[in-house]
C-alpha cells in the first residue's frame, strides 16, 4: 500500500507540471500564434513608434474585439517595459459580426493585427534595449481556450528591422474618424441613429445591405438583431433592435460603422453620437398591461423551468449522493415535533438558497465592475478542468482506502454541520449545496 502512495504522488506532481502556462502557449494545440512587431527596431529619445500585435488564428477560430458581444473577453496585454519607456491605449482593427451559436460575438478570424504606441524615454538608455508583454487570448471554435504567452523584440540592436510596410497595412484596416454629426434616440424598442454629414455622396461608397453597428459599450443594442438602413436627402438613418442597458448609463454613445464597401473590403467609421434633443421618445406599441402581463408570464415560465431544472439535476449522478446529508438528518427527526421539523426544513433551505444567492452576487459584483464572467466559464480553462478532475481522482483514492486525506481542514464542513439545532442544519444546507456544486464541476470537467 505504501509503495503503490509513493508512485501515486510523483505521478500527481508530474501531471501538474505539465500542464503550466509557460509550457501552454508553445503546445501544439495552441490555435492562435502571436507576434510582437515593432514599427523599427531603431529608436531615438523621447520618439513614439507603434506596435504591432499580430495574432493568426487556425480556421474556424476566433478572438474578440473591445466589447466582445454576448460573450468572450477582448484579450489582455501586459507589458514588461524598462524604466520610462509607455505604452499608450490598443488600436482596434475594424471586427467582423461572429455568430456564435445563439449568440453574437465581435471579433476577428484568421489573421489580425492589434496597435499600440510605445514612447521612449529621454535621455534614452544606450545599448540594446529588451522589451516583452504577456499577452492572453481567448480562443474560441466550438469550445473557448485561453492561452497566455509571452513574446519579446529588442531595440536598438543594430539590426535595423523595419516593419513599418507591415504596420502601414494595419492601419489600413483601423475604423476611420469621419467627424459626421450623429444623433441618437430611442423609437419603439430601436436604437435609433441619425447620420448627416455636411458633404453630399457620402455614402455612395457603402453598400446599405452590409451594414452593422457595433457599440463600444456593452447592452447598448441586441447584437443578434440585425440594422435595418435608409437614405433620405442625405440623412442616414439606422435602427436596430435595443439591449438590455439603459443608455443613460453610458457617458458618450460610441458605436462603431461596419460595412463592405464597392471593392468588396471591409470597412469601419467610428461614430460619437449626442442625444437628438428634437426626438420624442415613442412607447412601444404594446399597452402597459399587456406588458406587464408578458414579464408576468416570463417570469412565471422562468420559475417553473428553474424548478424542473432542480429537480432534473438532482436526479443526477452527480448530485443525487449529496441527498443523503439531508435524509439523514431527516431520519433523526422521526421522534421530534412537526413544528421543530418544519424549522429544520427552513433552515435547511435557507443555507441551500444563500449559498447560491452569494454565489450569484459575487458573480454579479465582478460584472459589474467590468469582468467578462459567468457560472461555468471557469470550465473553458483547460488547467481548471485538469484540476478538477485530477481532485475528483485523488477524492476517490482516499474513499477506496489508498491513502487518508489529513489536516486541520479537512474536517471544517463536517463539525459546522454537525453543530446542535437549527445552526446545524442551516450548515447542513451550505454543505449541500456547494458539495453539490463541486461535484457538478468536477463531473463537467471529466465530460469536456
Amino acid at each position: 500500500m505504501n509503495a503503490l502512495k509513493y508512485l501515486i504522488l510523483p505521478l500527481l506532481y508530474i501531471s501538474v507540471v505539465g500542464i503550466t502556462p509557460a509550457q501552454a502557449q508553445t503546445a501544439e494545440t495552441s490555435h492562435a500564434q502571436i507576434r510582437l512587431l515593432p514599427e523599427r527596431s531603431a529608436i531615438k529619445a523621447g520618439e513614439t513608434i507603434r506596435v504591432g500585435i499580430e495574432q493568426t488564428l487556425d480556421e474556424n477560430w476566433h478572438t474578440y474585439w473591445r466589447n466582445p458581444g454576448d460573450s468572450g473577453v477582448a484579450p489582455e496585454i501586459d507589458w514588461k517595459l524598462p524604466e520610462g519607456f509607455k505604452t499608450g491605449e490598443i488600436i482596434w482593427p475594424t471586427p467582423h459580426k461572429i455568430p456564435f451559436g445563439p449568440l453574437t460575438n465581435y471579433g476577428y478570424e484568421e489573421r489580425a493585427i492589434l496597435l499600440q504606441p510605445l514612447t521612449a524615454p529621454a535621455p534614452l538608455p544606450a545599448g540594446p534595449i529588451s522589451i516583452s508583454a504577456e499577452i492572453t487570448v481567448l480562443v474560441c471554435a466550438d469550445i473557448c481556450i485561453p492561452e497566455t504567452s509571452t513574446h519579446s523584440f529588442t531595440l536598438n540592436d543594430g539590426s535595423n528591422t523595419d516593419n513599418s510596410t507591415v504596420i502601414g497595412a494595419a492601419e489600413a484596416t483601423l475604423p476611420r474618424e469621419q467627424g459626421w454629426p450623429v444623433a441618437y434616440s430611442e423609437d419603439r424598442g430601436n436604437l435609433r441613429l441619425s447620420i448627416a454629414p455636411a458633404q453630399t455622396g457620402a455614402f455612395d461608397d457603402i453598400r446599405i445591405e452590409t451594414l452593422a453597428l457595433i457599440p463600444e459599450e456593452w447592452g447598448i443594442v441586441d447584437n443578434s438583431a440585425s440594422v435595418v438602413a435608409s437614405i433620405d436627402n442625405n440623412i442616414l438613418t439606422l435602427r436596430q433592435k435595443r439591449g438590455d442597458r439603459a443608455l443613460s448609463a453610458v457617458e458618450g454613445l460610441r458605436t462603431l460603422l461596419t460595412y463592405t464597401d464597392q471593392s468588396g473590403d471591409h470597412r469601419g467609421i467610428m461614430l460619437t453620437a449626442a442625444p437628438d434633443q428634437a426626438a420624442t421618445p415613442v412607447a412601444a406599441p404594446t399597452a402597459q398591461p399587456a406588458t406587464q402581463a408578458a414579464a408576468n408570464t416570463s417570469f412565471l415560465a422562468a420559475v417553473i423551468f428553474a424548478v424542473l431544472g432542480g429537480l432534473i439535476l438532482n436526479l443526477m449522478p452527480c448530485v443525487f449522493p449529496v441527498l443523503s446529508l439531508k435524509v439523514m438528518s431527516l431520519s433523526k427527526m422521526s421522534d421530534k415535533e412537526q413544528a421543530h421539523a418544519a424549522a429544520s426544513g427552513f433552515a435547511y433551505t435557507a443555507g441551500v438558497v444563500l449559498s447560491f444567492a452569494t454565489i450569484a452576487g459575487v458573480l454579479m459584483a465582478l460584472k459589474a465592475a467590468g469582468a467578462q464572467i459567468g457560472w461555468g466559464f471557469q470550465l473553458q480553462n483547460p488547467t481548471v478542468v485538469y484540476a478538477l478532475a485530477l481532485l475528483l481522482f485523488v477524492i476517490g483514492l482516499s474513499l477506496s482506502g489508498i491513502f487518508a486525506l489529513q489536516g486541520r481542514f479537512t474536517n471544517a464542513g463536517h463539525k459546522l454541520a454537525a453543530k446542535s439545532g437549527l445552526t446545524g442544519t442551516f450548515f447542513t444546507g451550505v454543505l449541500a449545496a456547494l458539495v453539490a456544486a463541486s461535484m457538478i464541476a468536477a463531473c463537467s470537467a471529466i465530460i469536456a
